[in-house]
């Protein structure tokens, strides 16, 4: 039997609509949790959702293989990075950036809407670190989040100052999230569920006025990343790492490991993953794309209209292999610094990957869905 997983998105982030060109159509069709696209003739979509607690401590639902519909809210996908870990005392968000064993943590979710609170997030750590299991309310009523405490500032790069909620254990009895993650991390730490309060997401050089919000992710709620652009940069470190030359030299690259490319698209954390334009980082041109169902339907287009606002600047963190928690000394970031800089208009000296994009209304992506382009960006792309 086919499995479902869904995402929604709230009406109270609601992002400036544009202006239309001429539609330029684009289909694509859905398996699996990726957004597969095609701009001139039908192909199959793939997916990978991603339910993250934020700082890339993350889980597919309900597993990477199981195809899934993606069921939107104007924040992000249904449960995506609604919860994150912050340091005790500064409340300070911490990330695989600076703690890369945070990916060996798994959670999972568990839907079941006969339950008091629609379900349980479910969290395990790897055999060898002895940290036992926990689970926390999925969708706590407002009594049961009345008795945990709120955290106002809980900071993320300094600047953004996002509310949440200490979370308390399903079970009454035995250790708390807190502690029982404190002993994994080695210092005093919280699991910490978002806030109502909104929080804006940052303007853009395209979008100076940008009306939308995010919860626990860096910027924005949506990544859009495309297979095809993932194939180049596995091309372009395998050339690196087969080529010998003074000019040709990433330092710390391991030859051997990378010299068939090979880095999965994990490491970039999109959660929406795109196949079929034919050639790599045509996501960088769209401004704006509807998602469509096959069979026609009732309803407007605002549901699955997507606004690309930026190109997605990248950090260190891809270098963290997911499966093993272990920092790769150049790959991705020192090759992507070799031929993906100048991209982004705001910060031409970093590199990018992927897009960032907010979406106009509720809805669900389907698998089988199609992609159209609506509005292409000029210059060097969003």
């Amino acid at each position: 039997m086919r499995r479902y997983c869904q995402s929604r998105i709230p009406r109270d982030c609601l992002s400036p609509s544009l202006g239309l060109c001429s539609p330029a159509a684009c289909p694509i069709s859905l398996h699996g949790a990726c957004i597969l696209v095609s701009l001139s003739s039908s192909a199959s979509v793939g997916g990978l959702v991603h339910v993250a607690l934020y700082g890339d401590w993350s889980t597919h639902i309900p597993s990477s293989s199981s195809p899934c519909d993606i069921v939107l809210t104007l924040t992000r996908p249904q449960n995506d990075r609604r919860w994150c870990i912050i340091e005790a005392e500064s409340h300070a968000i911490i990330t695989a950036r600076e703690v890369a064993k945070m990916v060996l943590i798994t959670p999972h979710i568990e839907v079941d809407p006969a339950a008091p609170h629609g379900g349980r997030l479910v969290v395990s750590f790897p055999e060898d670190s002895e940290s036992e299991t926990f689970s926390v309310p999925l969708h706590p009523s407002q009594d049961t989040v009345s008795d945990w405490p709120v955290i106002d500032d809980c900071t993320m790069f300094g600047k953004y100052l996002v509310q949440g909620y200490v979370c308390a254990a399903l079970e009454p009895e035995g250790r708390s999230p807190s502690e029982i993650l404190s002993d994994y991390f080695g210092r005093s730490v919280h699991l910490v569920m978002k806030g109502p309060r909104v929080r804006p997401c940052g303007p853009t050089e395209a979008f100076p006025e940008l009306k939308a919000s995010a919860v626990f992710q860096d910027g924005y709620p949506f990544l859009i990343a495309s297979e095809e652009s993932l194939e180049e940069v596995g091309r372009v470190i395998s050339t690196f790492a087969q080529d010998e030359t003074p000019q040709g030299r990433i330092g710390g690259i391991d030859r051997e490991r990378w010299r068939d490319g090979g880095v999965n698209i994990e490491r970039f954390r999109p959660n929406i993953v795109v196949k079929g334009s034919g050639v790599p980082f045509a996501e960088d041109m769209w401004r704006q794309i509807v998602i469509r169902p096959i069979e026609p339907t009732e309803g407007s287009d605002e549901t699955r209209t997507f606004t690309l606002v930026s190109k997605c600047t990248r950090c260190l963190l891809p270098n963290v292999d997911t499966t093993t928690g272990v920092r790769d000394a150049a790959v991705p970031y020192k090759v992507l610094m070799k031929f993906r800089t100048g991209k982004d208009p705001a910060r031409k000296s970093k590199a990018c990957f992927g897009c960032n994009a907010v979406v106009g209304g509720e809805g669900v992506v389907r698998v089988g869905d199609r992609i159209e382009v609506k509005e292409w960006a000029t210059g060097i792309g969003v």
